[in-house]
């Protein structure tokens, strides 16, 4: 996980919080055409490059030069249905489709539609958004003034393994491992778990609240697009809050040991049963002791967080994803 600007600019722009005006640009269409590009878009790999051989192989192409020029993300048409592709990096990816159409288009009819195609109704359904959860996809639906859109959100930690509940104790291994001394500025366990508390407390039936973060001491340092980033003084850890998905905060941390990914599970698991009390549940794992990577997902009510790690050669790095489902 770089930390550099450029991976924060992925995130922010998953789900820009307004659409490029291009004047009758884009003419109205049957919303048939955004729902099956939605397909395509669900169908495809979680990583960036296979997801876009596969997209330009279900007849998605290049938008024209000038266009294309002023885009600062991949997109890509076809059939008059623009498409947005966000890498997946240990962050939530997206790959998001929208169209114009016309004014007699009903939402209650596209939710038909899509409850049809995703083999079951949406887990939330308002007047003009729906949402759907589909293991390791989440699907966030809208109509508004004329353009729908469908985000869909991929997550390396699938939704089944969140919820699955613990898996029995693996065995200690049979040596301690390596110590590993991070390189990076490191955080204590604790510190990344306060902070993944605040982005979990920061997401609302509104969707995310940039000033909670700084309410709970992680005040706001500078903005990168509509991306809100947030630090404080003597800490290494960095929050990035952000519309994304219907709003998300990601924490991005190295940990102070190669094998500190238990103890920063753990503290997280007890700021939020600390803090949210029975709500708070611990799903299942991925990857085991000494892996390369692991994740683990965290449930409070319908908010979601998603830890992963990275061993890497300058530290463990550390990732915490908090989103919201209403």
């Amino acid at each position: 996980m770089a930390r550099s600007p450029s991976i924060f600019a992925l995130a922010l722009l998953a789900m820009p919080a307004a659409l490029p005006a291009e004047p009758g640009a884009m003419p109205q269409i049957d919303p048939a055409r955004v729902i099956e590009a939605a397909e395509a878009c669900r169908q495809a790999p979680l990583d960036y490059q296979p997801a876009l051989r596969h997209l330009r192989e279900q007849g998605f192409g290049d938008l024209p030069p000038e266009v294309r020029g002023r885009m600062p993300y991949t997109t890509l048409t076809r059939q008059d249905v623009r498409l947005i592709l966000i890498p997946t990096t240990f962050i939530p990816g997206s790959c998001k489709v929208y169209g114009e159409v016309s004014e007699a288009s009903r939402f209650a009819d596209v939710v038909a539609q899509l409850t049809s195609a995703f083999g079951g109704a949406p887990v939330t359904s308002e007047a003009d958004r729906a949402d759907w959860w589909l293991d390791d996809r989440t699907i966030h639906a809208s109509l508004a003034a004329g353009t729908l859109s469908i985000n869909v959100i991929f997550h390396r930690v699938a939704r089944a393994e969140m919820i699955a509940g613990p898996r029995p104790a693996r065995p200690a291994p049979a040596t301690a491992p390596e110590p590993q001394i991070a390189m990076r500025p490191a955080s204590p366990a604790d510190e990344i778990a306060a902070a993944a508390s605040a982005c979990m407390a920061s997401l609302g039936k509104k969707g995310i609240d940039p000033a909670a973060m700084t309410r709970a001491g992680w005040p706001l340092a500078e903005m990168l697009g509509e991306a809100h980033i947030h630090t404080r003084d003597g800490s290494n850890v960095r929050v990035v809050t952000t519309a994304m998905g219907g709003g998300q905060c990601i924490v991005d941390a190295y940990g102070e040991r190669g094998d500190s990914f238990d103890a920063i599970r753990d503290a997280i698991g007890a700021r939020l049963r600390a803090r949210f009390g029975a709500q708070a549940k611990l799903g299942s794992a991925t990857g085991d002791t000494g892996a390369f990577s692991r994740g683990q997902g965290f449930l409070v009510g319908k908010r979601i967080g998603i830890l992963s790690s990275e061993q890497r050669a300058d530290g463990l790095s550390i990732r915490f994803t908090a989103m919201s489902i209403r």
